[in-house]
């Protein structure tokens, strides 16, 4: 999962097939685990015929909420597996913190949510995080043509500021949003603030609705 994180980060993988093949290996580990923590819950509930220590609790096993959470999120964008793959799951899991917090997720990419996934991604931790990047890109290009198309009166052009879209979108800093306009074909425009810090709008114009969202 890190390492998809920082293949993504990479600029020159990007012309190889490095995240492919990590993608594809890292489903293949995620399904032998899922296979693995049925074979244990089946093992277990035999052993178990009668709850153990007298207690109503399932058998549990460490950390299984969180790891089968890293799978719904993977597969969020593949509505039919994710969806089938919830049902499978035991109660107690589906109700496992991180569970919940990888389904807000699955909601918001596939509502278009833009700002609550941002404010999810801001919230969660390292791992989480490196499972939800790979639907940074695609959403953030949806959030600037919401922007683009709301903020626009009249299709006229327009200022945004750039400061803004770094906070929005979580981007690391301004030199980033600034390479990620300057992309799309955007125009900058700058001026010292009050404070003397240079302070950036970007113009909004049409041009980025003729973009592909994943």
């Amino acid at each position: 999962l890190m390492m998809e994180h920082h293949i993504q980060w990479s600029v020159a993988s990007h012309d190889t097939g490095l995240d492919r093949q990590n993608s594809e290996r890292y489903i293949s580990i995620l399904k032998s685990l899922d296979e693995f923590y049925n074979m244990v819950h089946l093992l277990g509930d035999k052993q178990h015929t009668e709850p153990p220590n007298g207690t109503n609790r399932p058998f549990a096993i460490p950390n299984e909420g969180e790891l089968r959470s890293y799978f719904v999120m993977y597969q969020m964008d593949n509505a039919g597996a994710s969806d089938k793959y919830l049902k499978t799951l035991r109660p107690e899991v589906l109700e496992h913190p991180d569970i919940q917090f990888a389904l807000k997720v699955m909601q918001a990419r596939r509502s278009d949510n833009y700002g609550k996934f941002f404010r999810l991604l801001r919230q969660c931790n390292y791992l989480q995080a490196c499972a939800m990047f790979r639907f940074v890109g695609p959403m953030r290009l949806r959030a600037l043509k919401v922007i683009n198309r709301v903020m626009r009166p009249g299709k006229n052009e327009a200022p945004f500021s750039v400061h803004d879209l770094k906070e929005q979108l979580c981007f690391n800093n301004i030199k980033d949003v600034l390479e990620y306009l300057e992309y799309f074909g955007f125009d900058i425009t700058s001026q010292a603030g009050d404070d003397g810090e240079e302070k950036y709008k970007v113009i909004l114009h049409g041009n980025v609705l003729e973009f592909q969202v994943d």
